[in-house]
């Protein structure tokens, strides 16, 4: 574990949760697809503000962590709002997450409500069986965030359960990606080596 201090944070309070949770996963149509996408609109605005926070991590975060291919991200975008797919939104929502920077810098930056939706929708993607490489991607965005702002322990348990789910994919094997019992690309699978050395890298820090 990291000798760095950490933060002392307080419990997220129960209103900022009941904003931005998902108060209709018990109805028996409950659709995660859409529900996610939903969040991602409503937290990040139409597809002409989400082009801008693509472009701004491309130029960014991307230059030092080459974990997403541009080009295939780039390709989805268009439909992204428009044909639901919890797993793409959840990715956005984490790459909006790792682009913003706190309004006040003496905020509690766990209590914004930007992480809290990310936090929530990667927990209700994962309750729902939904594994890909995007929900790894949007994991390993989500722990690079907690453990640059020193948000201890969540961070240190949030790499850990990213590195289990990148083993569970084999994502660490020079082998090739499966998941829901499926064999992917090739392409996918070289992506998916980016991101479990960035895995080994993020954890040797933390």
């Amino acid at each position: 574990v990291s000798d760095r201090p950490s933060q002392s944070f307080p419990p997220a309070n129960s209103q900022l949760l009941r904003s931005i949770g998902y108060s209709d996963i018990a109805e028996p149509h409950f659709d995660v697809d859409s529900a996610v996408t939903n969040h991602l609109s409503k937290f990040v605005g139409d597809i002409h503000k989400l082009r801008r926070v693509v472009t701004k991590y491309f130029s960014t975060v991307h230059l030092w962590l080459p974990i997403i291919s541009e080009s295939r991200f780039l390709d989805s975008l268009p439909m992204i709002l428009l044909e639901p797919q919890a797993d793409l939104s959840v990715l956005a929502l984490s790459m909006a997450l790792i682009t913003t920077l706190p309004v006040d810098i003496d905020a509690v930056v766990s209590a914004s409500p930007i992480y809290m939706i990310v936090k929530c929708s990667l927990a209700v993607v994962e309750a729902a069986n939904i594994h890909s490489l995007e929900v790894l991607q949007a994991r390993l965005l989500l722990s690079l965030f907690e453990v640059g702002h020193g948000i201890d322990p969540a961070g240190y348990i949030t790499l850990g359960a990213t590195a289990r789910a990148a083993v569970a994919m084999g994502a660490n094997l020079d082998s090739g990606l499966s998941y829901s019992g499926r064999e992917v690309p090739l392409e996918r699978s070289d992506e998916a080596l980016c991101v479990w050395w960035a895995i080994v890298i993020l954890d040797r820090y933390a």
